[in-house]
């Protein structure tokens, strides 16, 4: 349970990633929509002044990631050309691909579903307690309620107990379990009334409706927002193992407590914003569908415009294959900002410099449109934040900078502000991203100083004690989704040294008798419960700290939410099941990679153009939960998967397209006022 625990965290920072945007670097792409559409004339204004946007962003030089595990040459391909480029199927715990094959909606005719006649209430109940639960149920009086301590009940008779209640007392009653400041828990029970879910008609096998979930051009977060919306339920009520790529077409298992199949259907088809969403495959589970219950991802993956020798290129592929990557830090977890970077922020926040964090956050960059650039020079030059957020119009207001200076404003007593204060006041999840940024920073950073001592294994490196830690290990704060709805509580795993227990430094007997190799290595997150290395990588940990004037102990706060207790990450990964193809192509708006929804509308198989003037390569290959595909395809291509050098790359793209175009149309205009003359010149020819 502890492992799983660990897991979950990392995809808690996955779900609030889709917000790194709005902290830092946003591309504003709403902005872009809302404003350059106009809506009288019902087309986009193509005097919209985009001179505000800027080319700038991160590169990977800039965290960290600077090396590769080999050093054949690399080959010219496009990251993500098109999202219909970049797909991605879950694999669950159990190593079962999650796929899209069948839209049938379950009836209920189809199951026989189990009766349990094994529930008794006096099991639970003395005979005080349930006439006290009689006279609940005769009294008018909808506020009253009666108790029944559950302090020593674990979780399963818990849920017997609500069972129990509804079984004997039906639809009178609703009951809940409730916690108190002694750490006391009590179930309530309170005569029902319409304001409560009603649920306990569910005549499915299990209450947990497992459902396939396809996507497309939409993050995970955003599908099931509308879902939630469309069935008018909250999204907490929709679960899932991992958070997917906007930008690509994927397939995972979401998982809907006591939701008819049929609902899910009529709220799926009724999306009819942002991409595609299609759901399937449903089946009924007795336990819930949580975060970090999968093991891997398949990826299909087509890199356009591939220029290189077929040769070298199959030797970089195999040298994928048996070398594999380093495990680096893809760019998503830094965001794009180039002035104002999330780790800085995050080195503030560890450092306790609380001020500097807010003047970090507010401070001006390039890339913005005018209303945020008036703000932070309003912020910069007056440090009012009355005056900034006024900059902000209520259409903005849910920008972090908008909610970070509504609480300095709050929070400002006779001219000086609670920084620390006001900082709390963000979701914790997105505060999380920034010191969580820096240490992915260092991780890239001592990674790649590993990778310059060599592939093998070294006296001093760290290994899990047990082969099946391979996953990162943090500690997390999680929700503990029970058997009821209204049995929720919070469960919070405290540092434990056991993290320092997990792994063990290599003796030089262990490099010597070549049981390990360097796939086994982790490396740190840095934290103040966490092993390091015993050699040259754990000095180098300290060196990087120091020059951030930090240390692990500084990394043990008293405010908790900027204590770092660190983790293990595999330094180096190879990818499972790696094979690849080359395919021809025409058009660069080609689809080159077929979908599991183009398979279940009988789409034919995509087959390589022979008059295609273009060249693809079709990846496939599986990576474990904590892994880029976007380094591996780095390691590949060695080059920068950064957007603004993909951007740069898709420019020069498209500008050999339109020359390609003019030429082609040159020719053809050529031919044409050939043709005449040349059948002039055989008609006469014939003639004579």
């Amino acid at each position: 349970m502890l492992i799983f625990n660990f897991l979950v965290k990392r995809y808690r920072y996955s779900i609030a990633a889709q917000q790194l945007n709005l902290i830092m670097g946003r591309d504003h792409q709403k902005f872009h929509n809302k404003h350059r559409f106009n809506k009288n004339k019902g087309n986009f204004n193509q005097n919209y002044d985009k001179s505000w946007q800027t080319d700038k962003r991160l590169l990977e030089c800039d965290v960290g990631i600077v090396k590769y595990i080999s050093d054949i040459e690399g080959f010219h391909g496009i990251i993500k050309a098109r999202f219909s480029d970049f797909h991605v199927n879950e694999i669950d715990l159990d190593g079962k691909e999650a796929t899209l094959t069948d839209f049938a909606v379950p009836q209920l005719s189809d199951f026989e579903v189990p009766t349990d006649n094994t529930v008794n209430i006096k099991e639970f109940l003395d005979d005080e307690k349930a006439k006290e639960i009689e006279e609940l149920i005769n009294n008018e009086d909808y506020h009253k309620s009666v108790l029944i301590e559950v302090t020593d009940f674990d979780k399963d008779r818990r849920s017997s107990l609500h069972q129990a209640l509804r079984k004997v007392y039906g639809k009178k009653l609703s009951n809940n379990t409730i916690s108190t400041g002694t750490d006391r828990k009590f179930i309530q029970v309170k005569k029902f009334s319409k304001g409560d879910q009603d649920v306990r008609g569910w005549k499915w096998p299990h209450e947990f409706t497992y459902f396939v979930l396809y996507k497309e051009n939409l993050d995970t977060m955003q599908a099931v927002s509308l879902l939630a919306k469309n069935l008018k339920i909250k999204s907490s009520l929709l679960s899932f193992a991992g958070t997917k790529d906007k930008r690509a077409k994927t397939t995972q298992w979401v998982c809907a407590k006591k939701v008819e199949p049929s609902k899910i259907c009529q709220a799926s088809c009724r999306i009819k914003v942002g991409g595609k969403v299609k759901v399937g495959n449903f089946k009924f589970n007795k336990k819930p569908l949580k975060l970090g219950e999968l093991s891997a991802n398949r990826f299909q993956i087509a890199l356009r415009s591939v220029k290189g020798e077929e040769l070298l290129m199959t030797e970089s592929l195999k040298s994928i294959q048996e070398l594999g990557f380093i495990n680096y830090y893809g760019m998503q977890r830094f965001g794009n900002c180039i002035t104002i970077p999330t780790f800085e922020v995050g080195k503030a926040l560890l450092r306790s410099d609380f001020k500097e964090a807010v003047d970090l956050i507010l401070k001006e960059r390039e890339g913005e449109p005018p209303f945020m650039a008036k703000m932070r020079a309003c912020w910069k030059e007056t440090r009012d934040a009355q005056k900034a957020l006024k900059m902000i119009d209520n259409q903005h207001s849910t920008y972090v900078e908008a909610k970070l200076l509504s609480s300095l404003v709050k929070l400002n007593s006779n001219g000086n502000y609670n920084y620390l204060q006001a900082l709390q006041t963000l979701p914790k999840n997105m505060l999380m991203l920034y010191t969580h940024a820096y240490q992915s920073l260092i991780f890239n950073q001592v990674v790649s100083k590993r990778r310059e001592l060599g592939l093998s294994v070294l006296e001093g490196d760290l290994v899990f004690r047990d082969a099946t830690n391979v996953v990162e290990q943090e500690t997390v704060i999680i929700e503990d989704i029970t058997e009821d709805d209204n049995d929720k509580e919070i469960e919070i795993v405290e540092p434990e040294s056991k993290f320092k227990e997990m792994v063990r430094p290599l003796t030089k007997e262990d490099v010597e008798s070549g049981k390990y190799s360097i796939f086994d290595i982790v490396l740190v997150l840095p934290g103040h419960d966490i092993t390091y290395p015993s050699n040259a990588i754990g000095d180098y940990y300290t060196e990087l700290m120091n020059k951030d004037d930090l240390s692990s102990e500084k990394l043990k706060s008293k405010h908790k939410m900027f204590s770092l207790c660190g983790a293990y990450r595999k330094a180096f990964v190879k990818p499972q099941k790696f094979s690849w193809k080359f395919l021809k192509y025409a058009d660069q708006n080609d689809d080159l990679i077929l979908s599991d929804y183009s398979r279940m509308m009988k789409d034919p198989e995509i087959e390589s153009n022979k008059d295609g003037q273009n060249t693809a390569l079709i990846l496939d290959f599986s990576l474990p939960t904590s892994c880029y595909a976007t380094m591996l395809l780095r390691e590949l291509l060695k080059s920068d998967t950064s957007s603004a050098n993909q951007m740069l790359l898709q420019k020069e793209l498209t500008s050999a397209n339109e020359t390609e175009s003019s030429k082609r149309k040159i020719e053809d205009t050529d031919i044409v006022e050939d043709e005449p003359s040349l059948k002039k010149i055989a008609t006469e020819a014939a003639t004579n």
